[in-house]
């Protein structure tokens, strides 16, 4: 990975969308596209597949979302590897915080903590970590 490239592994069910409802997390694709503006480069990394990925696909496209890549990094410029260096955001990693919203059935991530620290990592210049 270059310098100024920055890879964002996004997940999809209690990151986008809740998992339930399939109702959108508040201000999840806001910051999604704002990171797309800074550079950044977005790869739906999800469990699903078949037509539960192209779902997602689609719904991504459709609310104004580049992917780069699906399941895995297209660059693959280190090793050869498919896993992708750079920032993971999902309802199910370590540390990542998520609450409840209102109209929405389980925890998601908390957009409000997750968009602007990264937002402003992004706007650093990727110095160190965020």
């Amino acid at each position: 990975m270059s310098k100024n490239e920055v890879y964002i592994c996004l997940d999809f069910d209690g990151t986008v969308i809740d998992t339930k409802t399939k109702k959108p997390v508040p201000d999840a694709l806001m910051f999604v596209k704002s990171w797309m503006g800074l550079g950044a480069k977005i790869i739906l990394w999800t469990v699903r597949e078949g037509e539960d990925l192209k779902w997602a696909v689609d719904y991504l496209k459709s609310n104004g979302v580049e992917l780069f890549g699906i399941n895995t990094n297209p660059a693959k410029k280190w090793r050869n590897r498919r896993k992708a260096f750079g920032i993971y955001v999902d309802d199910m990693a370590v540390g990542c915080p998520v609450r409840k919203y209102n109209g929405l059935s389980s925890l998601c991530v908390d957009w409000s903590a997750v968009g602007p620290r990264v937002d402003r990592w992004l706007r650093k210049g990727k110095k160190g970590g965020c």
